[in-house]
């Protein structure tokens, strides 16, 4: 599986999905220079170097029941501050809009959005505010999602940033104002040390600590009973295979590690090998299951 990625953000911007892809922070990387066609050995040298060492335990990753089950468009409301909605949605509903706000709740499909306009960020108010201090933001957030259920023992540690405003008069040629407009707190979901693909949680709070966004993707973890692990060689041959289909020179660069996803539409979650080549024109990820059935095992 091969996903198309840009470079990795710094910083959470307003209208920019974060990329819960991005595994930096723990992973290998080694690089090699030039413009001169890279051979398949060396690649699998790189990729050995790069990819973190596994075990059977990787196979027993465990989690609760999904609380998005458990939760109501009003649960979400009196947990954010908001008030209840006065509309009754239809049974089965999985969103509601009423006035400014707007609250998504689909449990199915692990993903919850809630928005509330009137404490979005205005430059006639708000202009001379600042943001709340980091460390209030970060108490806020694991406090509201602690609140609507999620596990504190799932997140890795949260990642705050600032959402900034710039502007300028007309025919500058540098930003004059620079404004505060939200503290933005982003976490990444883990399950047995090892982050979940595309599982995060994402808050923006306004300059008086409201809740003006808030965005989350956490799906039901489930496992194949009946997985087993590759071998080493096999996950390293796999993604070479891979790799040299995309005419690779030497000036790629190789970054590995080990995550969680459902690599198929529908699937249980596996333990994967990530595998990140910065190569010109375009950077990609590839995705490599660890493991097998172990009914394929047994028709080999």
């Amino acid at each position: 599986m091969k996903i198309t990625i840009k470079k990795q953000l710094s910083q959470l911007i307003l209208g920019v999905a974060i990329l819960s892809t991005s595994f930096a922070t723990f992973a290998g990387e080694k690089t090699l220079k030039g413009d001169n066609r890279i051979e398949e050995g060396t690649i699998s040298a790189l990729i050995d170097a790069s990819l973190p060492d596994w075990d059977e335990s990787i196979l027993h990753a465990k989690s609760s029941s999904n609380p998005l089950a458990r939760l109501s468009f009003n649960t979400v409301a009196k947990v954010l501050g908001d008030k209840e909605f006065e509309q009754k949605p239809p049974e089965g509903a999985t969103q509601l809009a009423e006035g400014n706000r707007f609250v998504r709740l689909d449990p199915k499909k692990g993903k919850m959005r809630y928005v509330n306009r009137t404490h979005a960020w205005n430059f006639e108010k708000d202009a001379k505010t600042k943001a709340i201090p980091e460390k209030e933001a970060q108490k806020i957030a694991l406090n509201s999602f602690e609140r609507l259920g999620f596990s504190l023992k799932e997140m890795k540690e949260p990642l705050v940033r600032t959402q900034m405003a710039g502007g300028a008069k007309a025919g500058a040629k540098e930003i004059e104002d620079l404004h505060e407009m939200y503290r933005l707190v982003y976490v990444q979901r883990q399950i047995n040390g090892l982050p979940i693909y595309g599982n995060n949680i994402r808050i923006a709070l306004s300059n008086e600590g409201q809740v003006q966004r808030l965005g989350i993707n956490w799906a039901s973890f489930k496992m194949d009973n009946d997985a087993r692990l590759r071998s080493r060689k096999d996950i390293i041959q796999h993604a070479v295979k891979e790799i040299m289909t995309q005419d690779p020179d030497s000036s790629m660069k190789i970054v590995s590690a080990l995550a969680y996803a459902k690599t198929d539409k529908g699937s249980n979650f596996k333990p994967v090998a990530v595998v990140s080549v910065n190569s010109l024109p375009t950077p990609y990820q590839l995705l490599i299951p660890l493991t097998d059935l172990a009914n394929k095992h047994d028709n080999d």
